[in-house]
C-alpha cells in the first residue's frame, strides 16, 4: 500500500480538506489517507462538516482518533504503524502544505531508482548525525524503516514535539539514511505550495524543540537504549545485541571511596565495552551490590544477595542464575563480565569465545599438589574438574569475559549442587558441562597480584597488550598501568602519555614477555622441591 499520513489541530482543521483534496488529485493516488486527530483536543468540538462529508465519500480516507495525551505533531505517523505491513509506503503530509499533482509519483520513482532501500527526503541538508539527511515534509518511508520506534519514543522524546528529528533518529537506529528527492524539495514546497497560514504555531509557543536542543534532550535516552552515543548507534535495531551481566560485590579498591587513581576499575570496564563492543553491545546489568554513582547511568541495577560462604563462586552462580530467571528480556546469549577485565581493541561477539588455561588429564591429588596448587580456590577447582571425564576436563580461563546461554546455565544450576558443594568454579563447571569446544588461551594478558607482574608492567604497552586484559589489585595500584588503561579506553590520549606507546626493542624484554605468556598459559609451572620450588616447562 501507499499511505499518506498527517495530523492537524483545532486552529487549522478547516484547511485540511483542501490539503487532502490535493493528495487525492495526484497522478498516483494513495491507497489510504490517515488524518490523525487527538480525542482530547477535539472533545466537544465539531469537525467542519465539509471535511466530514469528504471523508465519508471515500473509503480510502480515514479519520484516526488517537486516545490519551495530545502528542501534537508526534501523532502524525506513529499511531498508524500498527495498521501497516513492513513494506507499505508512507508519505508524511502537513496540514498547511498542498501536494503537487505528481508528488507521490515523483517520490516513488526516486524510491525505486535507489533500489527501494532508502527513505526519500525533501531536504538536502545534512543533520550532523552520521551524515544523515534532514527529514522534512513529504518524506517517503517504508513502515519497516520505522520499526522499534516505541523503544525510542519515550516521554522525553514525545515532548520535544519535533517529529521530523524523531523520524531521523528512528531511521538511523534502524540502519537507514535518507536520499534527497529529485523533485519538489523542501524550499520549493514552502515557497510554492504552502497555504501560508498565520496562526500560533508550536514554534512561536516554544513547545517545538529545534535540532541542536533536540539532540541534547534525547542524548540520555539514546545512551540508555544503546549504551553508546547516537553517532555509534547506526543500525542498532537490526543488529543482534547481546546483554552483559556483571555479578558484583564491592570490595577492595573498587568501593564507594575511590582509593586509587582518577577512575574506579569498573569505569574502565564500561568504557571498554562502549568503545570496542558497540557493534553487538546490548544492555549492561549489574547484579548484586548497588554500583557506584559514576556508572549508574550506564547500567541497569538488579539487587541480589550473597547467601553462600562455602565458596565465592557459589555466589557468582547464584547471581547469574537470578539474572537468567528474573530479567525477562535478557538476551538468550549474554556475556558474563567482571570489574577487572576489559578488551583492548575492536571486538566482535566471536572474539568473546571462551579459552582454556590447560587440559588436565591427570587429576590425582598427588599430581595436583605436585603442581603447587594448595589454596582453597584451587581445591574447589580440583573438585570441579573431578566431575567430568579426563578427556573433557578443561581448566577454563576465569579472567576474561565469557559468553553464556541463559537456558543452558539454568539447566547446569539444576544439575549440580553449587549451594552446598565447593565443586562450583563457575567457568570450568559451565563450559565442561556444555562440552564447549576447546580454544587455547592465546589472546590474553593477565597481571597477577605479585611483584613479578608489577615489574612486568614496564614491558606492557599499546603495541603488545593482548585483546583480553585483566588484572588484580596490586597492578591496578600502579600509576603506569592506570595510564595505559586510560589510553586504551579513551580517557586520555597516547600523545599525553608517551611511555605507554611502544615496548623497548631488546632481547631481554622480549624474553620476559615470552616467559610471562608461557606462565599464564600453563606451559611453565611451579614445581615444589626440598628447597622451595623450581619453574618447569611442561608439554
Amino acid at each position: 500500500m501507499i499511505v499518506v499520513s498527517l495530523t492537524s489541530w483545532k486552529k487549522r482543521i478547516q484547511y485540511v480538506k483542501k490539503v487532502v483534496e490535493s493528495i487525492m488529485k495526484n497522478t498516483v493516488q494513495p491507497d489510504r489517507v490517515y488524518l490523525n486527530l487527538s480525542k482530547t483536543e477535539f472533545e466537544g468540538i465539531q469537525l467542519p462538516q465539509d471535511l466530514v462529508n469528504y471523508f465519508d465519500s471515500d473509503e480510502r480516507l480515514i479519520i484516526n482518533w488517537v486516545d490519551g495525551e495530545n502528542t501534537k505533531s508526534m501523532k502524525k505517523i506513529f499511531p498508524i504503524l500498527a495498521y501497516l505491513n513492513d513494506n507499505d509506503i508512507i508519505i508524511d503530509g502537513d496540514d498547511d502544505t498542498l501536494f503537487p499533482v505528481d508528488l507521490i509519483e515523483s517520490r516513488i520513482k526516486d524510491f525505486e531508482s535507489n533500489g527501494k532501500k532508502f527513505p526519500i527526503s525533501s531536504n538536502g541538508s545534512l543533520s550532523g548525525i552520521g551524515a544523515s539527511r534532514i527529514i522534512s515534509i513529504m518524506t517517503l518511508f517504508q513502515k519497516k524503516m520505522l520499526n522499534n520506534w516505541e523503544k525510542y519514543v519515550n516521554d522525553t522524546v514525545i515532548h520535544t514535539y519535533n517529529d521530523d528529528r524523531t523520524y531521523l533518529y528512528v531511521l538511523y537506529l534502524n540502519g537507514y539514511i535518507a536520499k534527497k528527492c529529485t523533485k519538489y524539495g523542501y524550499h520549493e514546497l514552502l515557497k510554492n505550495y504552502s497555504l501560508n497560514l498565520d496562526d500560533t504555531s508550536m514554534r512561536s509557543a516554544k513547545t517545538y524543540i529545534v535540532a541542536g536542543n533536540y539532540d541534547k534532550c534525547v542524548e540520555e535516552t539514546v545512551l540508555k537504549l544503546t549504551n553508546m552515543s547516537i553517532e555509534k548507534s547506526f543500525n542498532f535495531f537490526n543488529t543482534k545485541r547481546y546483554d552483559c551481566v556483571m555479578p558484583y560485590g564491592r570490595v577492595g579498591i573498587d568501593s564507594k571511596i575511590m582509593t586509587c587513581g582518577e577512575h574506579l576499575e569498573i569505569e574502565y570496564v564500561i568504557a571498554s565495552l562502549k568503545k570496542y563492543c558497540s557493534s553487538w553491545l546490548g544492555r549492561i546489568f549489574i547484579v548484586g551490590t548497588e554500583p557506584p554513582e559514576q556508572i549508574k547511568n550506564d547500567v541497569i541495577f538488579v539487587p541480589c544477595d550473597n547467601p553462600y560462604k562455602h565458596c565465592k563462586d557459589a555466589n557468582i552462580i547464584h547471581k547469574l542464575r537470578y539474572a537468567c530467571e528474573n530479567i525477562k528480556d535478557l538476551s538468550n546469549d549474554f556475556l558474563m563480565i567482571s570489574d577487572d577485565q576489559i578488551v583492548t581493541k575492536e571486538s566482535t561477539w566471536e572474539d568473546m569465545k571462551p579459552r582454556i588455561v590447560r587440559m588436565f588429564t591427570d587429576l590425582s591429588e598427588q599430581r595436583w599438589i605436585f603442581l603447587g596448587h594448595q589454596d582453597s580456590w584451587h581445591e574447589a577447582l580440583y573438585q570441579t574438574l573431578k566431575l567430568f571425564p579426563k578427556d573433557k576436563s578443561a581448566f577454563w580461563e576465569p579472567h576474561i569475559w565469557s559468553p553464556m546461554n541463559k537456558f543452558k546455565f539454568i539447566e547446569m544450576c539444576k544439575k549440580y549442587d553449587y549451594e552446598h558443594n565447593i565443586a562450583c568454579i563457575i567457568l570450568s563447571l559451565y563450559y565442561n558441562y556444555i562440552n564447549q569446544p576447546i580454544v587455547n588461551n592465546f589472546d590474553h594478558t593477565h597481571l597477577l597480584n605479585n611483584d613479578k607482574s608489577v615489574n612486568l608492567l614496564d614491558t606492557l604497552t599499546l603495541s603488545n597488550v593482548k585483546r583480553h586484559l585483566s588484572w588484580t589489585d596490586k597492578p591496578f595500584e600502579q600509576k603506569r598501568f592506570r595510564d595505559l588503561l586510560d589510553v586504551i579506553v579513551g580517557f586520555k590520549s597516547a600523545e599525553d602519555i608517551p611511555d605507554v606507546k611502544e615496548v623497548k626493542k631488546n632481547k631481554t624484554v622480549n624474553r620476559i614477555i615470552q616467559l610471562r605468556e608461557d606462565i599464564q598459559a600453563g606451559r611453565i609451572v611451579k614445581v615444589p622441591t626440598a628447597n622451595g620450588f623450581i619453574w618447569k616447562r611442561v608439554k
